[in-house]
């Protein structure tokens, strides 16, 4: 496995189901893609795909947010859930996520502390040319 130099909750695991070698996706995943046109991302979840990795990229306060499109609770495409007060919300029991992926809510136990480690992959998103550019490695600019 390996660790990105900016984000240490990235690693460059292969996804389930990769359809690439190991050693070419973990080369391709150190590279800046575009994902979606900017046009596109607004507060209404969008689904993407790169390199084999589901993605879900959306608005927050005029901030672009790409994160895995995965609800850590029950496996849930976020990108079938919505935006709310610029976080996102899991469409199956409405676990709520900041923008920097930080779980804020936990509706069926509102009182209960949440676990630090109830937290969304995000990875680097710039908006640039018209378009939303990621790196899976989360390597800088």
């Amino acid at each position: 496995m390996i660790t990105s130099n900016s984000n240490p909750q990235l690693t460059s695991e292969l996804p389930r189901g990769c359809t690439f070698s190991a050693e070419d996706w973990h080369v391709l995943s150190q590279y800046w893609y575009p994902i979606a046109q900017a046009s596109e991302v607004t507060d209404k979840p969008l689904a993407a795909q790169l390199l084999d990795v589901r993605l879900v990229l959306y608005r927050s306060n005029d901030k672009v947010v790409v994160a895995k499109d995965l609800c850590f609770h029950r496996g849930a495409p976020l990108s079938k859930g919505w935006v709310e007060n610029g976080e996102i919300v899991c469409p199956y029991h409405g676990f709520r996520y900041n923008c920097e992926g930080k779980c804020t809510a936990v509706p069926a136990h509102p009182s209960s502390k949440i676990s630090p480690k109830l937290k969304l992959i995000i990875y680097p998103a710039v908006e640039r040319y018209g378009l939303i550019w990621t790196s899976l490695a989360g390597t800088d600019e």
